[in-house]
Order: structure tokens, then C-alpha cells, then sequence
């Protein structure tokens, strides 16, 4: 949670766990949750004022399970939030899940408009 107090003053947050989003199953005691990112730890720097950027390998899982992640994350936040989901499925899937706050919605939504029209869009898809 150190983190947390390093990065106060920014305005995005970029998640990159060693691997993934928290999932069901894990609990906060089990030895490999540092290599996690946990749910809690999105929604607190959502919840100071912070849009997130959470870059999430594909897991093996079907795409329903593995999704879930995202969901799980989505109902501890604000209904408020813009969320998209970029993905680069080239080698192996990864995604970026962005939790955006309304004060950083329209620009956040012209960059990804950008992005998606740049010479990259086809090394990615829009999910959501």
C-alpha cells in the first residue's frame, strides 16, 4: 500500500501486476498475492480521485472467468465511471482495463478515438 501514498498526487494511475488482476479464489494471505494487484487497491486510487489504467494478461481461464476479474473490480467503484477496454491480442492477449473519472472522460475519450484511428488499430480492439 506504499504505493498508494507514493502516487497521491497523480492523475492516472498505471497497474502493471507480474500477474494480473486479483481473482476470486485468491485471498489477501496466500503467498503469491504480491504479484497480484487486488480489487481494493483499484477502487482506492479510483475512489481519491484517480483514473486507472490496469494492464492484465489473458489468462488460460475461459473469457467469462477471466473477465470477471474486471467485473469484480467495476462493482467496487463509482457508477460514475467511464470504463474501456483495450485489447492486443497479437501473440498473447492482453488487455487494458481504464477506469476513467468523469473530470478525465472527455479527454481520455478523445485519446482512445485517437488511438484507435492511428496506425496501431490494428494491433488493437475496443472491448468496451
Amino acid at each position: 500500500m506504499a504505493a498508494l501514498k507514493k502516487l497521491e498526487r497523480a492523475d492516472i494511475v498505471f497497474l502493471d501486476p507480474d500477474t494480473g488482476i486479483q481473482t476470486k479464489r485468491m485471498t489477501e494471505a496466500r503467498k503469491k498475492s504480491p504479484e497480484y494487484v487486488l480489487w481494493r487497491e483499484i477502487a482506492g486510487y479510483y475512489e481519491r480521485g484517480q483514473s486507472v489504467i490496469v494492464y492484465s494478461r489473458r489468462s488460460r481461464q475461459e473469457e467469462s472467468i477471466y473477465r470477471s476479474r474486471f467485473d469484480e473490480v467495476k462493482k467496487l467503484i463509482d457508477k460514475l465511471a467511464t470504463t474501456h477496454i483495450l485489447r492486443a491480442p497479437r501473440f498473447t492477449t492482453r488487455d487494458f482495463l481504464m477506469l476513467i473519472q468523469p473530470k478525465h472522460t472527455r479527454l481520455m475519450d478523445h485519446k482512445i478515438k485517437n488511438f484507435m484511428e492511428s496506425d496501431w488499430k490494428e494491433h488493437f480492439s475496443q472491448l468496451e
